[in-house]
């Protein structure tokens, strides 16, 4: 191989690092956020969190074995496997830009959706009792700073 394609190949291999490893972290996030969840899904009164951290798990899962995938095409040198990495990272890429795009559209309604969840957990919230909402609610009055959650306190209580 000359250097051209020394180069080439080395510069593979470093992308795949990072896709490897950004994978990886997207994949320990997830499940982070899947353990340390519970209270969020008793606010919100849905599985939804739960949900999206199953699926940031399954997503990073999918880039760590792209990235194996790259890595064998690599050293092989398998047509057949570069062809597949490079479709599949194709397939990837529109994937997450249709994902964003719906974000973007349905982040008002996303919105929405918490802030009546979370007034109606709020109306419930005893400040005696031991209930999952109540813990949850005070551990978010522990982590999140602001007005916001202030002026949703004060308009929700009776």
């Amino acid at each position: 191989m000359d250097g051209c394609g020394r180069c080439v190949q080395c510069s593979f291999f470093v992308v795949n690092v990072v896709i490897l490893l950004g994978g990886l972290a997207l994949s320990a996030w997830g499940i982070w956020r899947v353990a340390d969840g519970a209270e969020v899904d008793s606010l919100l009164d849905t599985h939804l969190f739960f949900g999206a951290a199953c699926i940031q798990i399954a997503t990073g899962l999918v880039v760590v074995f792209l990235a194996a995938l790259g890595f064998c095409g690599v050293f092989k040198r398998g047509k057949c496997m570069l062809v597949a990495y490079s479709v599949l990272l194709f397939l990837l890429f529109v994937v997450l830009l249709v994902a964003e795009i719906l974000g973007y559209v349905f982040l008002d309604r996303v919105e929405d959706a918490v802030d009546t969840a979370l007034k109606k957990a709020l109306v419930d919230y005893d400040d005696g009792a031991q209930a999952p909402v109540g813990l949850a609610w005070d551990q978010a009055q522990r982590e999140v700073t602001g007005s916001s959650i202030f002026h949703l306190f004060i308009s929700a209580r009776p």
